[in-house]
């Protein structure tokens, strides 16, 4: 189970991640995604992962409460954020990568902004800079579960 939690909106990166899983499940890979917030794009991302063929759910306008239990249900946290309007428009920090790393997760981040600081590389998870670094990134978290616990571990670590 692949989530995110953010606006949806272009810069975020949701619809990278549809067809990133909709490319592992033609790989056999049973990629499944939560989606978790709100915003203008919703509706397009619902048409996208219905055409795309990946079981999406969507928790929309999730109180602050909810947000444990959800991250939860995640086996990795994935935003794939991207820089837009020749740089006009960034990601922040990306608080939402840090609190998925304090739940134990490891973490796939989009190279924008200040994004990047709150992975380690090869460490808590992975930064990815275009849609094929996104896909071996989600392949390399996926492929090796120990891995994955162990970037778990240390992006829990990291964060406390």
């Amino acid at each position: 189970m692949i989530g995110c939690v953010s606006r949806f909106v272009p810069r975020k990166g949701q619809g990278r991640l549809i067809e990133a899983a909709g490319r592992l499940r033609q790989a056999g890979i049973p990629a499944e995604l939560i989606l978790v917030g709100k915003g203008r794009h919703e509706s397009r991302l619902r048409r996208l992962a219905a055409a795309r063929q990946v079981p999406t759910r969507f928790e929309v306008d999730v109180p602050w409460a909810r947000l444990p239990d959800l991250y939860r249900e995640m086996n990795l946290f994935a935003m794939p954020s991207k820089s837009r309007w020749a740089g006009l428009e960034v990601e922040g920090l990306g608080i939402v990568y840090l609190e998925a790393a304090a739940a134990g997760l490891p973490v796939i981040a989009g190279d924008s902004g200040g994004a990047p600081e709150a992975v380690l590389p090869a460490r808590t998870g992975y930064v990815t800079h275009d849609d094929e670094s996104l896909l071996a990134a989600l392949r390399a978290v996926l492929d090796d579960p120990v891995r994955a616990a162990e970037m778990g571990s240390r992006g829990r670590a990291w964060v406390e």
